[in-house]
């Protein structure tokens, strides 16, 4: 029989991924409303977290790859599959192209960054005086930032809806919150 509940290591993926996201989104709309020098130091933050999310949505993927998440449970209607389908692949869709776009925009603009001691953050490409892609990868992440955000609301609703409206258990039999036989099971 095949688990309802998502490893470890997806569960501790998923909640750094979410945590860093959130602190990428009020970053983000802080270095845009403060004056410089602190948002050039906002900035350089959000640089660096953007990076570190790269790697670990990446991870993600690849564990995902390796390890399916557990089947939805039978009880959900199919709209709730698709819809759930959609929300997650957008989110990760997502997810990649905006350390992708951010990283557009900083190696066109951006300093050379050091991230956190651990070596300089390589430009692997200039961009040319043609502001058109630069403008095209600016209006991506800002817009993408938006959609993430609205995708998250969406994300959360549907998590609350199932805890405390429809009262199904779901959220805690994938996510292992609370105690489930399979509590003792390696991953």
């Amino acid at each position: 029989m095949a688990t309802k509940r998502y490893s470890l290591i997806a569960r501790v993926l998923h909640w750094l991924v979410a945590g860093l996201v959130a602190v990428q989104i009020a970053l983000g709309f802080a270095t845009d409303w403060t004056a410089r020098p602190l948002s050039d130091a906002l900035l350089d933050q959000h640089v660096r977290i953007g990076i570190a999310l790269l790697v670990l949505i990446v991870l993600r993927l690849l564990w995902r790859l390796g390890n399916p998440p557990p089947p939805l449970p039978e009880r959900l209607a199919a709209w709730q599959r698709r819809s759930a389908a959609l929300v997650h692949r957008a989110l990760y869709a997502l997810l990649i192209l905006m350390p992708v776009t951010g990283y557009v925009l900083w190696a066109w603009t951006g300093p050379r960054l050091d991230w956190w001691g651990a070596g300089r953050v390589p430009i692997v490409f200039r961009g040319s005086d043609d502001e058109l892609w630069r403008s095209v990868a600016g209006y991506v992440h800002e817009y993408g930032a938006y959609a993430i955000a609205a995708l998250i609301l969406v994300h959360i609703a549907a998590a609350l809806h199932h805890a405390f409206v429809a009262r199904d258990l779901s959220i805690r039999e994938r996510m292992g919150f609370g105690a489930l036989d399979d509590d003792a099971r390696p991953d």
